[in-house]
Parts: structure tokens; C-alpha cells; sequence
């Protein structure tokens, strides 16, 4: 499931890149958005139903917790602000990509590829990692990934080779995409 919403990070920047280099511009980009996000919130809408509730009685004895109860816990900050953290430097990376690129003397359009080449390399990496946190300490495997997070993120800002960009896209992709897999299952097995 994670693996194929992540396919997403593959396929935006280079179809972004097509429509801003259309005719229409930024404009017929932002309209083609609009046009997906109700098409999705349609369908949500109608497929996305509640599951039926299984709590515990606690008139049968077992304590019910709220959701109070778990976000004042330290475990739970720890790994909402992992999440927190992964999704700004990606937020940081989507937007500051072009930009800097073209500051460097490369093309947005280069940009473009690579962050669809990151996003494809963070598809195949949620895969496995789906795969590794069921066989590795998903706490070890948060700390390693958020370490591969932040030497992607150091690799863009002082890239001033084309080598550096190529080595940003499996350090940061793996980085981004194993941490919010195993934030995502230490969500799960803490709740």
C-alpha cells in the first residue's frame, strides 16, 4: 500500500514539469491538480467506509485508552516528530530542488527527473522496508534511515557536482521513504 502511494514521488515532478512546459503554464498545472484532487476526494468518499468498532469493553475488565492518553507520551513524540521531521525535509526538498538547480547552472527540468528518480528509488525502498522492519528492530531501522535522510539532505545542499545529485537520489530517497515506513509501523505496534 505504501510502496504504491509512493509511486506518486516518481511520477509528479516529470508530469509537473510537462504541463508547466505546456502552453497553459503554472495555471493549467494547478487546474489539472484541482481536477485530480476532487476526482480523489470523490472517490474517497464513496469506497472509504469506518470499520466496525472492536474496542474492549471496559465493563469486561480491560482498561480503554483515548487518544489523549498516547499523545502525551514520549514514545509518540519521538516517533510523530521523525514523521514531522521526514515530511518538511521532503516538503523543503520538492520545493527548493528547481531553484537550486538553477542556481547551480543545471535546468529545472533536470530537477524535475531527479526528484522523479528519488521518488521512484523511495517507492522500491518503502517495499522493502516493509519487508526489513519485520525482520530488524523497526526503532533501528528509524535512526538509520533518518541518518540517510539527513546526508541526502547534505549532499543536495553542497552539491556543486552532478556526481552529488546522483548520490542525493538513493541516500535521500531510501532515507525518506524507510523513515516514514518505520515511523508508520512504530505508530502501529505502539497503538
Amino acid at each position: 500500500y505504501m510502496m504504491v502511494g509512493s509511486l506518486g514521488g516518481a511520477i509528479v515532478p516529470p508530469g509537473a514539469g510537462a504541463l508547466v512546459s505546456s502552453d497553459g503554464g503554472w495555471r493549467f498545472y494547478w487546474q489539472v491538480l484541482a481536477a485530480a484532487a476532487v476526482l480523489i476526494g470523490g472517490l474517497c468518499a464513496v469506497l472509504i467506509r469506518e470499520p466496525p468498532s472492536d474496542h474492549p469493553s471496559s465493563a469486561a475488565g480491560h482498561q480503554t485508552w483515548g487518544y489523549r492518553s498516547f499523545l502525551a507520551r514520549p514514545q509518540f513524540m519521538v516517533i510523530a516528530a521523525a514523521i514531522v521531521a521526514t515530511q518538511a525535509c521532503m516538503l523543503v526538498v520538492a520545493s527548493v530542488a528547481a531553484p537550486h538547480f538553477v542556481e547551480r547552472g543545471w535546468s529545472a527540468d533536470f530537477a524535475a527527473q531527479i526528484l522523479g528518480l528519488q521518488g521512484l528509488v523511495g517507492a522500491i525502498a518503502t517495499g522493502a522496508s516493509g519487508w526489513l522492519t519485520e525482520r530488524c528492530d523497526p526503532k533501528l531501522v528509524l535512526v538509520a534511515a533518518l541518518l540517510a535522510e539527513a546526508a541526502g539532505v547534505a549532499l543536495l545542499a553542497f552539491a556543486h557536482a552532478v556526481w552529488m545529485i546522483y548520490a542525493f537520489v538513493p541516500v535521500f530517497g531510501v532515507g525518506w521513504s524507510v523513515t516514514t515506513l518505520a515511523g508508520t509501523v512504530l505508530l502501529l505496534r505502539y497503538f
